[in-house]
């Protein structure tokens, strides 16, 4: 049977592959929620100043 040594790499490349995917989909969540939080801001200011 495989010993857990020659199962370690393997284990370390999926995390590292899959850490590698999280991040990415993390930073494109994070430009997509600044995206909007910005917009909503821009929104809120738009609306509170005075217009003229």
């Amino acid at each position: 049977r495989p010993s857990f040594r020659s199962f370690l790499p393997l284990c370390y490349t999926f995390c590292f592959r899959y850490k590698i995917t999280l991040d990415k989909y993390s930073l494109q969540q994070g430009l997509y929620m600044n995206v909007s939080l910005r917009k909503v801001e821009q929104e809120a200011d738009l609306a509170l100043s005075p217009s003229g």
